[in-house]
């Protein structure tokens, strides 16, 4: 009876084992299959994500202005209320209708749609869905850094630089944007939206304390939606622009939250704005963090949309040491100066932008996505015939923030890095 006992209890810690390996290895198997996924999926802040078909549902309902962050089609258009749009049937069979389409999601074409929830006829004459995803270029686990030519031979080389990310984030995340009706059918309708990556290293979110990550984000304009993204991340953000058009909506809602009428520049000068008919204050990264009481602090992410006059701005920050404490830089591009010059200094203007850029990747920054901001008026042909977007969105990351050492020396100086 014990021999036949031993035995029972030997089988029985064999089959726990033997089951134990098995999910063992599953995992394994589970985690190695992940880790060969070069890009996983973009994920877009306070929006639901594509699922397997490709398609994307609208998580909620904004209906606030004429720019909307999802496309809006008249449902005349979509045929879905065909013999109730319009006219003067909009009593009796219309109500019964309603009744039946509200609070439901319509196949329209294929895509997922929702329709308001009316109650005038005015108000229903639309239905929303998703924009389509971006394209967009991204770094991969397989491509390893390659130090860039110092000349571009041909103008298409500075955009097929752009279009060639060095490094890989693993988690990408999408804030802000908004979709205007007469973009909604091009690539990439949206605009006002950005990357930022969430890497580890790079400290993002930052946790509970919105004053644990810092944004500077300039270039704001009327479209502050990708500031309210950082917001919610929580991060302490900190707006510029020349106009006085204050996000009052973000401003009320989150107190660490700052909007400043000032411009950046490559130094400090008070100028005289000719679109605001005032004097308004720019100033460089560095001014600005001492002057806003900010210094001593890493700045998580350092947004910029300034319309082509980043380029002055750029060559300047590569020179200074206060660019090791940025942790990304998220920017919109622009070369639209070529389209007016002669074919022979076309090359000499996007080789000395090509230059800027790679002063930046000396420092130890790498591209990580960029796609195109397509403006068919803004298009550039080259000497080939090849046609090329003058205007594009990219990200770079401090790649030295991934070395804790690096963060070590920083924080023996005074900046407050958490994590080491």
């Amino acid at each position: 009876m014990f021999t036949s006992r031993l035995f029972h209890k030997v089988s029985k810690n064999a089959t726990i084992t033997t089951l134990t390996i098995i999910a063992a290895s599953y995992l394994l198997l589970n985690v190695l299959s992940r880790s060969r996924t070069n890009n996983p999926p973009i994920l877009h802040a306070d929006k639901q994500y594509w699922n397997s078909t490709g398609q994307r549902r609208v998580n909620e309902v904004k209906f606030h202005t004429k720019i909307l962050p999802y496309t809006v089609n008249p449902v005349i258009e979509e045929d879905l209320l065909q013999g109730f749009v319009g006219g003067n049937n909009w009593a009796g069979g219309f109500t019964q209708r309603m009744s039946i389409l509200r609070e439901r999601r319509v196949e329209a074409s294929g895509i997922p749609v929702i329709i308001q929830d009316a109650r005038s006829p005015s108000e229903v004459l639309y239905l929303y869905r998703s924009p389509p995803e971006e394209v967009i270029q991204r770094g991969s686990s397989r491509r390893s850094w390659r130090r860039s030519r110092d000349r571009l031979t041909a103008p298409g080389d500075y955009f097929r630089y752009l279009h060639t990310p060095q490094f890989w984030c693993r988690k990408l995340v999408m804030l802000g944007g908004t979709l205007a009706c007469s973009t909604a059918h091009e690539a990439n309708p949206e605009d006002g939206n950005k990357l930022v990556c969430l890497d580890p290293p790079l400290e993002l979110p930052g946790g509970r304390d919105p004053r644990s990550c810092l944004v500077f984000s300039f270039g704001i304009s009327t479209d502050s939606t990708f500031d309210e993204g950082v917001s919610r991340l929580p991060c302490e953000v900190h707006m510029f622009d020349v106009m006085p058009t204050k996000p009052s909506t973000l401003l009320a809602a989150a107190r660490h939250a700052h909007f400043h009428v000032s411009g950046l520049a490559d130094h400090h000068v008070m100028t005289y704005v000719q679109d605001v008919n005032k004097t308004v204050e720019f100033n460089n990264v560095a001014g600005f963090l001492q002057d806003k009481g900010l210094a001593g602090r890493p700045l998580h992410v350092l947004k910029i949309d300034i319309e082509e006059t980043e380029w002055d701005v750029l060559k300047q920050l590569a020179k200074e040491p206060i660019l090791d404490i940025v942790g990304q830089i998220a920017m919109e591009v622009h070369v639209m100066k070529v389209l007016k010059l002669p074919p022979s200094e076309q090359l000499n203007l996007l080789q000395d932008r090509y230059q800027i850029l790679r002063d930046i990747e000396k420092r130890g920054f790498r591209s990580v996505s960029y796609w195109d901001n397509r403006q068919p008026r803004l298009v550039y042909q080259d000497p080939q015939g090849q046609v090329f977007d003058t205007c594009g969105e990219i990200l770079y990351v401090n790649t030295n923030w991934y070395n804790d050492s690096f963060r070590r020396r920083l924080k023996h100086v005074g900046f407050k890095f958490r994590g080491v």
